[in-house]
């Protein structure tokens, strides 16, 4: 905004009437060759500042008022003009997670790159100021994270016995050059259970003894041994049984123990006097 200065004696003023309750703003002129033109600037001794967060965008209402170096500082003309003041972005704020801690429990037998779960943290900044991407603090490949949407998947099989939880610190960066204290990262704790599932079948190995004579009451014929390859209760054997071939009950199971008190082994024993003709098998 410009005022034409038609005679020498005149001077020109402008004040901010309205749109700057927090006085952030002032109006100032300034003489260049025969026009009086609007200085805008901020104030600088103010206490608080622009936060283009809080506020991005003042709409002023100015008023130049002219007057004549007569001493009787008389005003005789006025003109108002708008001026919109849009604030510009800067760096100034760090992402935030929010929860900064996060949990979540999952099957070690668990498929490769399937979700997990998703971090989140927000940045009010805009644009490149306000992108973020995600990174684990410390390499791992058990895991791996998408740098913009903040979704941990598996990329490796979990295994209960090697390590029942992990922990992650996860990384939150905007895209934008650091500025005073903002853009730096931010942190957040993930914690991942993993729940001991039954992995594996057992598997059964049978040593037989020498044949069962007739109207023998030898005591075993067999011995089975049973093997699970879980660890925890999933790899205890809790019985064995015979389910068919026996009818007339000519056999029974009894297990052995090991020292740990586990069952690891089984005889088959013979019960009953077995007869060739009724039974040759």
């Amino acid at each position: 905004m410009g005022v034409f200065r038609g005679d020498e004696d005149l001077d020109v003023r402008y004040k901010i009437i309205s749109g700057d309750k927090d006085k952030f703003f002032k109006a100032e002129e300034r003489l260049v060759g025969d026009f009086w033109f609007l200085l805008l600037r901020t104030r600088t001794g103010n206490i608080d500042v622009l936060n283009r967060e809080r506020k991005d965008r003042f709409v002023l209402n100015i008023k130049a008022s002219a007057t004549k170096r007569d001493g009787k500082q008389s005003s005789f003309a006025e003109a108002d003009t708008v001026v919109n003041v849009r604030v510009l972005d800067v760096n100034d704020l760090n992402p935030l997670f929010y929860p900064t801690e996060y949990e979540e429990i999952v099957p070690e037998d668990m498929s490769l790159h399937t979700s997990i779960i998703r971090v989140s943290a927000e940045d009010a900044d805009l644009d490149r100021n306000g992108e973020i991407y995600y990174s684990f603090q410390e390499p791992t490949k058990q895991f791996a994270i998408d740098p913009t949407t903040g979704v941990v998947s598996l990329t490796r099989h979990l295994r209960y016995a090697e390590a029942a939880s992990h922990q992650l610190t996860v990384l939150a960066q905007d895209r934008g050059a650091l500025f005073k204290g903002g853009g730096k990262p931010s942190t957040a704790k993930l914690r991942i259970i993993v729940k001991q599932v039954n992995l594996f079948t057992p598997e059964i190995t049978i040593q037989h003894l020498p044949n069962v004579i007739e109207n023998s009451n030898a005591d075993i014929y067999a011995i089975v041994k049973v093997v699970d390859q879980d660890d925890g209760i999933h790899g205890q054997i809790r019985s064995l049984d015979i389910v068919d071939g026996d009818p007339d009950g000519h056999f029974r199971i009894r297990p052995t123990y090991d020292d740990a008190s586990m069952v690891a082994e089984y005889n088959i024993e013979v019960l009953k006097l077995l007869d060739r003709e009724t039974a040759p098998q």
